[in-house]
Parts: structure tokens; sequence; C-alpha cells
């Protein structure tokens, strides 16, 4: 997907995707806040929630167009845009009215799917059986990120702030070691379309972005990773700019499946969800936890990156992973989620 711009058009392209990103993102949430369009995409308390007061959702559509837009501006593949669609409408679909998990879920993998099929650079290049193994585990991978960040998007800002660190860190490794050109606009309009929906959401929520934002973000950032990824070693770089969000999915997943729990089923038993209703922790100082969180660690794995060995990489994410979990465990004691 590599294709420089003209040095002299690159830094006016960027002045008017960035603002614009940031524009959409904003009018997205502050259109589905109005009465007239809110009343019909109303989130009422539950047993996921972690509001007590009914708030407009849907408001992520603002971020679907800033992207789809800047996607079709610069040039990218034509053929994977009816995917991005199709898991925008279908969050969109989900905010409107309820959808059976089973559905929803066999609709990600299909669509992930085509992703793949569509959008891979690396798959005519494979030969059987590698071409079934390659295709079922990006399939997975991109279905299974959707599905994470949507569960993630559970406090205010998160959802966003985590989206606008992931793509500026997929931005700047691709600035380091490849230097502007599509990728990089696109990376960069994606985090000023999540920067916008920020105020709309954050530190008090007007609106929620919703299953059309955040079930979007998922696609849309594995979709990347799967188009950016030519090594091993970028696979687990680009999986790293995301690790608090896969780390804290995965080990709630965990937890649940030991206790014999139905995951399909709402449930406020994510670690970020725990420090906010149990610990009573501001959705403010979680959110920007997260962030800074992750925009440090994202930091590290690149400079490890650039030393050219995967077992590094490997390690520090291990490492990660088990240090994230023993901070889990020690906050979960006591905690009725457990």
């Amino acid at each position: 997907m590599r294709n420089l711009f003209d040095p002299a058009l690159e830094f006016l392209v960027l002045l008017w995707l960035v603002p614009w990103g940031f524009f959409l993102g904003f009018m997205g949430g502050w259109i589905f806040s109005r009465p007239m369009v809110a009343g019909h995409f109303m989130d009422m308390p539950g047993l996921r929630s972690s509001h007590a007061a009914p708030t407009p959702k849907g408001g992520g559509v603002g971020i679907v167009l800033a992207v789809l837009w800047a996607w079709i501006f610069l040039g990218h593949p034509f053929a994977m845009i009816p995917c991005f669609i199709m898991i925008s409408f279908l969050g969109l679909f989900s905010d409107r009215r309820d959808i059976s998990p089973l559905f929803r879920l066999s609709m990600h993998i299909l669509l992930a799917l085509f992703a793949v099929i569509a959008g891979s650079p690396f798959l005519p290049l494979l030969s059987f059986p590698g071409i079934i193994l390659y295709t079922l585990f990006w399939t997975l991978f991109i279905a299974a990120t959707a599905n994470f960040y949507n569960f993630m998007d559970g406090i205010n800002g998160i959802a966003a702030l985590s989206g606008a660190t992931g793509f500026i860190l997929m931005a700047l490794f691709q600035i380091l070691h490849g230097g502007w050109d599509r990728n990089v606009l696109l990376l960069l309009a994606a985090a000023s379309a999540c920067l916008g929906f920020v105020p709309m959401n954050f530190p008090r929520a007007k609106v929620f972005m919703g299953d059309t934002g955040s079930l979007f973000l998922g696609f849309f950032f594995a979709a990347m990773v799967m188009l950016f990824s030519t090594s091993h070693g970028d696979f687990l770089l680009f999986f790293s700019f995301l690790a608090p969000f896969y780390c804290d999915e995965l080990t709630t997943m965990a937890i649940r499946l030991k206790n014999r729990e139905n995951i399909f089923k709402p449930h406020r038993k994510h670690l970020y969800q725990i420090l906010v209703n149990q610990r009573r922790i501001s959705h403010l100082k979680v959110t920007l936890f997260y962030a800074m969180v992750q925009a440090i660690f994202g930091l590290m794995m690149i400079y490890i990156h650039s030393l050219g060995r995967i077992m590094p990489l490997v390690t520090m994410l291990l490492l990660f992973f088990v240090l994230f979990g023993i901070i889990s465990r020690r906050i979960r004691q006591g905690q009725n989620e457990l």
C-alpha cells in the first residue's frame, strides 16, 4: 500500500485531512446527541453499563465517515470499503435494537473473511495450505479485535482516546520506517476523527460512540495491522499498540470461562469497569491511565522493534501480559466480580 506523495503536496493534504477528520468525528457525536436523533438511539443503563442516566449512542458514525472519506480520498483499495460500511451499519442497527449475539458474531467473522480476501496484499502470493492458515488467522484476528474493542467501550472516552493513541503510534512507526505516505495520512485522519469525538464523550458523556463506532474502530485497526504487517515482528509491534485492551479483555474472558459463565452475556467484570464501579475511581482517571500506559508501552515497543530481533518483542509482550494479570488479580481480590 505504500504510495509516496509529492513532498510539496504532503503538508497540504495533511492540513486538509486532519481538520476534516476532527470535524466529522465531532459532528457525528453532536448530531446523535440532538433530541430528534437521540430518541431513536438511547442507551438505557443495564448490567454492562457504567453510567446511571439514559444517554444517546451511535455518535461514532462521524468517525466512520471521516475514515471512509480519507480512505477514498487517498486512493486506498476500493474492495475493502464494503466491509467497512457493512460493519458500521451492523453496529448502527445494533445501536437501534438488540441483535442476537450469535448472529452478530457470525456477521463479524463473515465480514472479516471478506476483508482478508479483498484487502490482503500477501494472500495471492501464498500456496496451499498456507493460504488457508493465513486466511483463518487474520479472519479470527479481525473479528476478535472488533469485538474486543466493542467490549472495552464501557466508560467515557476510553474507546476514542485509545483509538487515537493506537493510530498515532502506528503512524509514528510508519514515518520512522518509511517516511510520509498515504498510509500515514490515513492513520492521522483516523486519529483526528477519534479526537474530534472526545469532547462529546469525555470527561462527561453527552453521547456514546456505540457499536457503530467501537465495532468499526476495532475492525479498522485490525485491518490496518493486516495490511501493514510485513513480518512477525511487525505484527507483534502493531498488536502492542492496543495491548491494554487485549490484556483486559483476554484476562476477563479467562476468568469468566474459569467460572463457567456465559461469555456472551453483558457484564461489568473488565478491570476498567471494576476500577470505576467498585473502586469508585473516576472515568477521567481510568481512561487517561489506560491511554498513558498504551502510549508508553507502544513507544517502548517501537524502540525494541528497531533492534531488529523478534525475541525481545515476544518477551516484552509476555511480561506486559503477566504484569497486567498480576495487577488485575490483586485489584479484583475481594470484589464480587471474581
